[in-house]
């Protein structure tokens, strides 16, 4: 049995305290060390552990899979109920079927998040609360552009009634453009981490902006090529 005793000159601050019982708490595991702080709770090590074996304790980094396999089977789900709900108040014949939609709304997320995972495994990155956080930071727009693309297509296949007419009419370099300048402002919006001399915020700013580039390359060059199958005319 180890026991770590803390001293402190003077009065150390809530903040300090919190700071060194996560620490300790962090490493309890790996080291085998039965820590207890007085006032403390271990919160940084209830959620290193969720985010690195998952919601049934799965060894990691299966875990970590199964928190990934989960996140792409709630955003097919959600995106399915949208576009089944959408196609039940729409009076057009043109329509989105609701699972072939779904599945392309999640490509982006799933590849940008193997991309993610591939450099953090070269890079020796820790998968903890920060590079955890980047995907839920970035959901919305792994999701935002490719149902924006959709919605664009269906109005343009309303209208040219021909799928190669409109692959290659105005209607669609004009969605292009838009999804572009849509990845342009939220991939800005993550420069300025990057600049941050603090290693974990320099840190999330290269990765924030790395899926950015990933969620634009699978939607332009991954779902583009499928959008015909998602449409439905009669």
């Amino acid at each position: 049995n180890q026991s770590i005793f803390i001293l402190t000159l003077g009065s150390a601050s809530a903040a300090q305290m919190s700071a060194y019982s996560e620490l300790f708490y962090s490493k309890a595991e790996k080291y085998n060390l039965d820590v207890e702080v007085p006032d403390t709770t271990p919160q940084y090590a209830e959620v290193d552990r969720m985010i690195n074996q998952g919601p049934f304790n799965t060894p990691a980094p299966w875990g970590m899979l199964l928190n990934d396999a989960m996140s792409q089977a709630t955003i097919v789900l959600i995106v399915f109920l949208v576009f089944a709900w959408r196609n039940s108040k729409n009076g057009n014949q043109t329509k989105i079927r609701p699972l072939v939609g779904g599945l392309l709304v999640a490509m982006p997320f799933t590849f940008s998040s193997m991309a993610v995972l591939l450099v953090m495994m070269f890079h020796h990155i820790p998968y903890d609360v920060a590079s955890a956080s980047i995907r839920s930071i970035t959901v919305s727009v792994a999701v935002d552009l490719p149902i924006f693309l959709l919605f664009g297509f269906q109005t343009a296949v309303a209208k040219e009634g021909d799928f190669v007419k409109t692959m290659q009419g105005e209607d669609m370099l004009h969605e292009a453009n838009e999804v572009f300048t849509d990845f342009l402002v939220n991939a800005s919006a993550f420069v300025v981490l990057i600049g941050v001399s603090f290693p974990t915020v320099h840190r999330v700013g290269l990765m924030l902006d790395l899926s950015m580039v990933m969620f634009y390359i699978a939607t332009m060059w991954m779902v583009t090529p499928f959008m015909r199958y998602a449409i439905k005319t009669k």
